[in-house]
């Protein structure tokens, strides 16, 4: 049997190109989803092209489908690769499973758009506006910290995460003030607030997402 390539952790972040490349597309891509050329439905249907996007020229050159493909695909490379966060045990599911965890995700979000939808088409004086934010912001946290329980992709998950959360901001006229896709955001509370969503309280990432709407 032919052995796989040792390569389960792939350092896009030591590509000598990687501090032109990265910004650049993901400033497009930033700029593609405010201004709505991709729809958020669209986008958390499937993001494999936002991930070739950002990180086509930053994969060896004998691995070029790192970029663009799930894992569990059948690549050798990516067929059963597997991926985790220390001190995290719930982030990366089994390759094998990603396929199903992400249609789970999207069936889970175009539901939520169409009643953050109807929720902002109201008129009902009962709802206040504060009222809708706060729907659109528990959205964001609930489907960008799944989609980075499944971390789909052998790196560049948070990047598409964040693209996620700009993606749904940016539908409903919350485009963030302090949430780049690129660099990723600073200090211990944006990853330790996911952590503490996908371990049963969501109230840390919420807060958090509200800040990066107001800036």
């Amino acid at each position: 049997m032919q052995s796989l390539p040792n390569l389960q952790h792939w350092d896009y972040e030591n590509h000598p190109d990687r501090l032109t490349v990265l910004p650049a597309e993901s400033n497009k891509l930033y700029l593609d989803l405010v201004t709505k050329q991709i729809t958020a439905k669209s986008f958390i249907a499937d993001t494999r092209n936002a991930h070739l996007r950002l990180f086509s020229k930053l994969t060896p050159k004998s691995e070029p489908d790192l970029a663009g493909h799930y894992r569990g695909e059948n690549i050798p490379y990516l067929k059963r690769r597997i991926v985790s966060v220390a001190g995290n045990p719930i982030v990366g599911c089994p390759p094998h499973q990603v396929r199903l965890e992400l249609s789970k995700l999207d069936q889970i979000a175009q539901a939520s758009i169409a009643r953050l939808d109807a929720q902002q088409a109201t008129t009902n004086p009962l709802i206040s506006e504060g009222e809708k934010l706060m729907g659109i912001v528990r959205t964001v946290a609930r489907l960008s910290a799944y989609f980075l329980a499944i971390h789909p992709y052998a790196n560049g998950n948070g990047h598409i995460g964040r693209a996620i959360m700009v993606s749904l901001l940016c539908r409903y006229d919350h485009c963030p003030a302090a949430l780049p896709i690129e660099p990723r955001p600073p200090g211990i509370d944006y990853s330790e607030s996911i952590k503490q969503y996908q371990n049963a309280n969501p109230v840390p990432f919420e807060e958090w997402i509200m800040k990066a709407v107001k800036g």
